[in-house]
């Protein structure tokens, strides 16, 4: 039965497809898993996106990893939207580093995700995560121009961010 899903999930009927996602969402075992799993390595972006997206609405947390290796892959780096809002789904508590570097350098959707996560999602932050992010962000203030606009507003909501980490920081003693 697995693999007739499997051939909908690989064909050009895109209705099949999302049909195929939501099968595979409610019967998750180490089989689906492996095979989605594997196509969040496809050069094919649908079939890429609806990979995670099925992974996603599994809930199946041991989508997390595989999930930021595509994320990172540098020939996803323009079409990796849709990967990060589905981490939405998963604990990723410590990803913060990740997820605000995704923020900072990703495009305007990655971006729009990331600040959403960082908004909506618990992150364990230490003083080390936040001397982490504090590199990204030195990083990043000194590789945008004084005029832009969009990456001048970047900056000052990734500097807002970790000043209220900080803040959090030194009220619980760890600063």
């Amino acid at each position: 039965m697995i693999e007739q899903y499997k051939e909908a999930l690989l064909g050009d009927d895109d209705d099949r497809a999302i049909e195929a996602s939501g099968w595979f969402a409610n019967h998750m075992d180490d089989e689906a898993f492996s095979f989605l799993e594997g196509l969040l390595a496809s050069e094919d972006e649908f079939v890429r996106d609806v990979a995670a997206v099925t992974l996603a609405k599994s809930g199946d947390e041991r989508t997390v990893e595989p999930l930021f290796e595509a994320i990172h892959k540098k020939e996803n780096e323009n079409t990796r939207g849709v990967l990060v809002g589905c981490l939405e789904t998963f604990e990723i508590d410590s990803y913060f580093v990740d997820v605000f570097k995704l923020f900072l350098f990703g495009n305007f959707k990655v971006s729009a995700f990331a600040l959403d996560l960082l908004n909506h999602k618990s992150f364990d932050i230490r003083q080390r995560t936040l001397k982490k992010a504090s590199k990204a962000l030195h990083h990043y203030s000194h590789n945008i121009g004084k005029d832009d606009e969009a990456a001048q507003g970047k900056l000052q909501e990734g500097t807002e961010i970790l000043k209220e980490i900080e803040e959090l920081l030194q009220e619980e003693g760890e600063a």
